[in-house]
């Protein structure tokens, strides 16, 4: 005995109950929550290792720090005049490019320039050695000196 084949039923005659029904927005939240409650503690440990630094080491450079407001833990507000004063020094400059650098821009050549072998010859390293010791030394004294902003 073979079973009649049945007709097709119309859309309205299915039983909706059998069908996956939207849960809304709420609850498609609510799935996808979890994963990211468990990266939070991770993203809160980057920030406390990270940012939280970089932002007190940025705070503090509009700040001036003797001995005295280092003890106090109390800087003094000076906004832009640390940087003023560290670009506007002609020795900041000097120091900055003292090492020199080659015609090209190819970072492997640069680094081989200022890796290298002097190219002069050994009196006149040895020479320019001493002046920058010379300076050096003048410069730690320079800034011993009391009264000196970079100090005090």
């Amino acid at each position: 005995m073979s079973a009649a084949p049945r007709a097709a039923t119309p859309a309205a005659d299915l039983d909706l109950s059998s069908r996956r029904r939207d849960r809304g927005l709420p609850s498609r939240v609510g799935a996808a929550l979890p994963p990211y409650l468990l990266v939070l503690p991770t993203l809160v440990v980057l920030v406390g290792v990270l940012a939280y630094p970089l932002y007190w080491l940025g705070r503090i450079s509009f700040e001036h720090y003797g001995l005295a407001e280092l003890i106090a833990h109390r800087g003094t507000w000076t906004g832009l005049d640390n940087y003023r004063h560290m670009l506007g020094d002609p020795e900041f400059w000097r120091v900055r490019v003292g090492v020199g650098r080659p015609d090209s821009t190819d970072p492997e050549i640069v680094s081989a320039y200022v890796l290298g072998r002097f190219r002069e010859p050994k009196p006149e390293v040895e020479a320019l050695i001493a002046a920058a010791a010379e300076e050096t030394e003048r410069l730690v004294e320079r800034l011993a000196e009391p009264g000196d902003p970079a100090i005090d």
